[in-house]
């Protein structure tokens, strides 16, 4: 088992509750009363949301379809509800390319009004027809700008800073050593007590998809080291909470942020704790 280098004793251990929200068929995780205590709490929906350090976040991947039959125009009503909540996405935001027009008509239209209070991730469609990713680096930060919501352009990755939290947003598409190189130095000086990692492909499913396991590897040793509780992703087009794996890590997978097609669970996973595929 995994013990926390003796450098890292003082930091306080995340204590959640999460609500699945459903706009059936589509999906959102909601992550409320994220605060932060000396005692880890790993067990959902056990505690009050009246902390006064507490934070909401609230998100999905796999978002805007113009296909979809008003899937993503569902969940962004549920985002409305949550007026003060940050909004994260995790992967493949505008189908089915990403491209300028898919952000224009299949995102801008949902989602798009969140914009302002929006940390998104890269998905693998964001590379589907743009090697570079460059129309979700023009929506996200502005056309031609260098750095902005979506962090570095040609990179993708970031930290923000938010309450008592530490949020890394990471790709699982390419970069996966400078990234893990960057996550040590930003997990390292910390100036908060608790983080969270959201990225696009899982690292355990129950699902039909391939997690690319080895090739993020590297991202799991990091958040066991410093001991982040909670992974986020999408990819998977259904809603699986994981219970907390050796290291004390708890895995979501939220991929119904409104495309189309939902994936059926396949072969459920042995730290699988709640599945919703509809």
């Amino acid at each position: 088992s995994y013990r926390a280098p003796p450098r890292h004793a003082a930091l306080g251990f995340c204590r959640f509750r999460s609500a699945f929200v459903s706009a059936s068929p589509a999906a959102l995780l909601t992550l409320a009363a994220l605060a932060c205590s000396p005692d880890r709490l790993t067990t959902p929906d056990a505690l009050s949301s009246s902390l006064s350090d507490a934070v909401t976040l609230i998100g999905a991947g796999d978002i805007g379809s113009c296909s979809s039959s008003g899937r993503d125009e569902a969940t962004a009503k549920l985002i409305l509800a949550e007026p003060e909540a940050l909004v994260f996405t995790a992967g493949d935001n505008a189908y089915p390319d990403a491209s300028p027009a898919d952000f224009a008509n299949c995102y801008d239209g949902s989602w798009g009004q969140f914009k302002g209070r929006t940390y998104p991730t890269l998905g693998n469609h964001e590379f589907r027809a743009f090697p570079d990713a460059a129309p979700y680096f023009d929506y996200f930060n502005g056309p031609g700008v260098d750095s902005g919501r979506a962090g570095r352009r040609g990179q993708g990755w970031y930290a923000v800073d938010h309450g008592a939290w530490r949020l890394l947003f990471l790709d699982s598409h390419a970069n996966i050593a400078t990234q893990a190189a960057w996550m040590r130095t930003a997990l390292s000086q910390n100036p908060t007590r608790c983080q969270l990692a959201i990225w696009h492909r899982p690292r355990y499913t129950s699902g039909p998809l391939p997690t690319k396991k080895t090739l993020l590897q590297p991202f799991w040793d990091l958040l066991a080291e410093f001991r982040v509780e909670i992974a986020i992703a999408g990819h998977d087009h259904h809603y699986e909470r994981f219970n907390p794996d050796q290291f004390g890590i708890r895995q979501f997978t939220v991929g119904g942020g409104g495309h189309g097609s939902i994936n059926d669970f396949v072969s459920i996973h042995g730290l699988s704790a709640k599945r919703i595929a509809r």
